[in-house]
């Protein structure tokens, strides 16, 4: 099977990184994803595998145990704030937003991301129909929660939208438009690397598709080419890789509990470049 040809500069590149738990370890990953613009790159794989592990690993919430992060040629700490200006985060961890409203959310956003567009938002509000922002963001359905965040950081105008799990939670009506909005983003230029197990949405979107296993990755794969001939990779992942099923006693999310995660829960809001 071929392999996505490479670029001479990839927009992440990751460097021997690896991070370590007690009772999980992810990599070490070495890999160079060119996420070009209006490509959507996904990367599926089963429950405790390491996808979201890896993605908060891609906007240092998690800091690697070694090894190197780089993002549009920039590595933390000292590129922080130039990649967090380049890409907004959509995390699969709505507990991150307890305690506020929505309209508290939006107002960081404004505050703190200076590519926030206001009328776009209101114009995704509308469309995804969502709750009171009065509302604490506890309270709401998973479903209002997914459509909240999703409008916030659709909302920023950047080269790269990281987003997971980000149609769970959602009926066909309101992926249908979320379908529509990443076309918008896709066709202004921009590219989406999202964790799905969503298939249609994989089938639908992917150009490219990268698996994660036991904390390993296997690609990138051209997606039409990998899904025609995923019985040759299935054995080596496990036939349920893109079906979400859990190995037993693997930890949800590639995290184990109690593992640690950024202190400051202002940096974790959707829209935050930096915090001083």
């Amino acid at each position: 099977m071929s392999e996505v040809r490479r670029g001479p500069e990839p927009v992440l590149v990751l460097e021997n990184v690896c991070k370590r738990y007690p009772h999980f370890s992810l990599g070490p990953l070495d890999a160079a994803l060119e996420l070009a613009p209006g490509t959507v790159t996904t990367l599926v794989g089963r429950n405790g595998s390491g996808k979201s592990l890896l993605l908060n690993m891609l906007v240092n919430w998690i800091k690697p145990t070694e090894g190197k992060i780089r993002l549009f040629g920039w590595t933390y700490p000292e590129g922080e704030v130039a990649i967090k200006s380049r890409l907004a985060y959509m995390p699969d961890l709505p507990e991150l937003f307890y305690g506020a409203t929505g309209s508290a959310l939006v107002r960081q956003a404004k505050m703190l991301a200076p590519d926030w567009d206001d009328g776009r938002f209101r114009e995704l509000a509308k469309r995804f129909e969502l709750p009171n922002l009065d509302l604490p963001f506890e309270t709401l359905s998973k479903g209002q929660r997914e459509r909240l965040l999703l409008a916030l950081v659709l909302s920023r105008t950047v080269p790269l939208y990281v987003l997971d799990e980000p149609t769970s939670g959602l009926d066909p009506y309101v992926r249908a438009l979320l379908y529509d909005a990443w076309r918008e983003r896709l066709e202004a230029g921009a590219a989406l690397f999202l964790s799905s197990h969503d298939m249609a949405a994989v089938e639908r979107f992917a150009d490219v598709i990268v698996v994660m296993h036991a904390g390993r990755l296997l690609g990138p794969y051209v997606k039409d080419e990998l899904l025609d001939r995923w019985a040759l990779i299935a054995p080596e992942v496990g036939e349920g890789a893109l079906t979400g099923r859990t190995p037993a006693g693997a930890p949800i999310g590639g995290t184990p509990a109690g593992a640690p995660i950024a202190e400051e829960t202002l940096r974790r809001l959707p829209g935050v470049v930096a915090v001083t």
